[in-house]
């Protein structure tokens, strides 16, 4: 099974600009360097905004990102790190993080992240997708279809979760509700539902 994470999910609290000069008439390159919103800022600009608001956790969580973007997972864990122990509440910081420990195979880690997120966020969507992604790893695959399902409870056009729930029913050796959900994907041209309709469900007569 060819799995894929939802990787970055958007910064969902609000939280105070970090870094930015208040001073007109200071012009030093410093200054200049912060005139960006954490969001749109590089990783430089967020190392200079987190030396000058370092009890901010926007700047950690968006350097994470900016790392996870990069694929360093390790230093993205640590600016997670920082930003949880900043504000514990923010339900996508424990996803973000939690991704990052799945990307380096640390998969008790980025459970207890995603678990964690649910606490605070049940309806978090690509937290249940992520989870599911994680027990198919672990070939847990009824528990896989449970989070797909909790994903698909909360948002019906999730089609990635379908297909791979689809998927698991056919391991499990389900391959009736495997083809409703792959009939359902094809009729929606999601082009790996089409295929798997396709290849497991169709009657081929020679």
């Amino acid at each position: 099974m060819n799995l894929r994470l939802v990787i970055i999910s958007f910064f969902t609290i609000s939280l105070f600009a970090c870094g930015q000069s208040k001073s007109k008439d200071n012009h030093d390159n410093s200054n200049e360097l912060l005139n960006v919103e954490p969001k749109d800022a590089n990783i430089d600009q967020l190392t200079a905004m987190i030396e000058k608001a370092p009890g901010n956790p926007e700047c950690y969580y968006y350097r994470g990102l900016r790392n996870m973007d990069q694929e360093d997972y390790t230093m993205a864990i640590k600016d997670f790190d920082e930003c949880i122990a900043l504000d514990s509440t923010n339900a996508v910081s424990w996803f973000n993080r939690g991704t990052s420990y799945f990307s380096l195979n640390n998969l008790d880690a980025a459970l207890r992240d995603y678990n964690k997120a649910l606490t605070i966020e049940p309806t978090y969507v690509d937290a249940y997708f992520n989870r599911g992604v994680l027990f198919d790893t672990k070939e847990e695959y009824a528990k896989a279809i449970e989070d797909y399902n909790k994903a698909l409870q909360n948002k019906p056009d999730f089609w990635d979760a379908m297909y791979y729930r689809g998927l698991d029913y056919l391991l499990l050796k389900n391959k009736e509700k495997a083809c409703d959900d792959f009939k359902t994907l094809s009729e929606k041209n999601y082009e790996d539902g089409m295929k798997a309709y396709n290849d497991y469900c169709l009657n081929k007569k020679k």
